[in-house]
């Protein structure tokens, strides 16, 4: 005959390995802290980067999740994408309309 007892559920449950500690969860806490300090980071920098070159066309798919959104017109009035500061004051990237009529943006480009 063989050795071999047959186990329940619950007692395979109980002999798997103890939660980890309280330090290991606040370890992975910290890390998770981190990423968000090199995301806000980035996200920063996109934002310098697509401020200064004016003449390049950006685009981001990110509807304000990622980026702040851009205030002065929040979506395209035409195809209603939203619009993030990294996209900025330029032609829709998805429609290619305007986002702020021309005779409107005159009067804010000189203050």
């Amino acid at each position: 005959m063989s050795n071999n007892k047959s186990k329940t559920t619950s007692q395979l449950l109980k002999s798997k390995s103890p939660t980890p500690d309280a330090t290991d969860r606040r370890s992975q806490k910290k890390k998770l802290v981190n990423l968000q300090d090199i995301d806000s980071i980035l996200t920063q920098l996109e934002t310098e980067d697509s401020q200064r070159d004016s003449k390049v066309r950006r685009v981001c798919n990110c509807m304000a999740r990622r980026h702040p959104l851009f205030e002065f017109a929040p979506n395209c009035l035409n195809c209603g994408k939203i619009i993030c500061t990294k996209e900025g004051l330029q032609p829709c990237s998805f429609c290619g309309s305007d986002i702020i009529p021309p005779k409107i943006v005159m009067p804010l480009s000189n203050c």
